[in-house]
């Protein structure tokens, strides 16, 4: 039974850990090790790890560090992993019981596999309500990820190299860290980006660029909290604008660092001119800064959008009403 290095980056999230460790200590795949990283939390975590683990059989790590974000702690917990397998676990989802029983099994059985993951369920944390029963499918229909993939047995897809790359960088493969199973002959080569926001998204790149077999199985085995303290969130139901404003704007700023990480294609390049440019013109600048009533700034960003990708007349369009709203908002003020 091969061993899985269990990461857990955590900061000031007391009141996530009871569960956290409950749902780490029901899996059915028992070998496991778990290295905890608490990023400089101000609340009692640490406290309350101790009462949690004192009893696990398993190896348990707790690891402190100054305030640097998650992709340090994480890179941290590697560098003590002892595991064939790394799995990361963030500190306000749940795992299903057999999540790791599932992945790993599914790479034994797949040798030429580094990295699995399977889907989500995203819910709210303080009613209980489903939001996205599939995060493989929107409105009941399959995601761009289906179409980078072939099917190797039930429910288990392969995914296509080139075609994956390009489905990363314009609307994503759905995967994510906590809902993954990872080889740790990947982190061999590659550590986390350490941006604070996006720093999963460019590693998942990162790692499909440097040639890692990546695939998925068509089922649910993590549950993923919808809440106020999600600091990456940009979940556009969401009335915060400000703090999904800066999300958002420290998403951009992982995806334009994206060229000095790793070289890109001519295709692969217009696709992230294309993602930037999405991002910039209608998320930040038409539906936050706009609807915030910040006319200036939605105008920057409609503008940078617009240098990225000048050849769509919506784009143009959106430019003007930005000015007509400043306009319009000056002359009523």
């Amino acid at each position: 039974m091969k061993l899985v290095s269990i990461i857990l980056p955590t900061y000031n999230r007391a009141p996530f850990l009871a569960n956290a460790v409950r749902s780490i200590r029901q899996q059915t795949w028992s070998n496991w090790e778990l290295i905890v990283v608490d990023d400089g939390s101000s609340d009692d975590s640490i406290t309350i790890l101790q009462h949690l683990l004192g009893d696990v059989l398993q190896h348990v790590n707790v690891i402190s560090q100054e305030n640097q974000g998650p992709a340090v702690a994480r890179n941290n917990g590697i560098d003590h992993a002892k595991g064939q397998y790394i799995a990361f676990f963030d500190s306000d989802d749940i795992w299903d019981d057999e999540h790791l029983t599932v992945c790993v099994e599914a790479l034994e059985a797949n040798l030429a596999i580094d990295w699995l993951y399977c889907a989500c369920r995203r819910k709210d944390l303080g009613s209980g309500k489903l939001l996205v029963g599939s995060t493989f499918y929107t409105e009941s229909k399959p995601n761009p990820l289906f179409e980078c993939a072939e099917p190797l047995s039930d429910g288990l897809f392969k995914l296509d190299p080139a075609k994956s790359v390009l489905c990363q960088l314009t609307t994503g493969i759905d995967s994510g860290l906590q809902n993954s199973v990872i080889r740790s002959t990947v982190f061999e080569e590659l550590r986390l980006p350490e941006f604070r926001i996006g720093e999963d998204r460019l590693f998942i790149l990162q790692a499909l660029k440097t040639g890692f077999v990546f695939a998925f199985i068509d089922k649910v085995t993590v549950t993923y909290y919808v809440h106020d303290s999600n600091s990456s969130d940009t979940d556009a139901a969401s009335t915060d604008y400000q703090k999904r404003i800066g999300a958002l704007k420290s998403l951009i700023e992982s995806y334009e660092y994206t060229p000095q990480l790793m070289k890109l294609t001519r295709s692969e390049k217009a696709a992230l001119d294309r993602r930037l440019s999405e991002d910039y013109v209608w998320k930040l600048g038409y539906s936050l800064y706009l609807q915030c009533g910040e006319y200036d700034h939605g105008i920057q960003a409609i503008w940078r959008g617009i240098r990225y990708y000048p050849y769509k007349i919506k784009y143009w369009k959106s430019l003007i009403s930005a000015y007509l709203k400043r306009s319009w908002s000056t002359r009523n003020a």
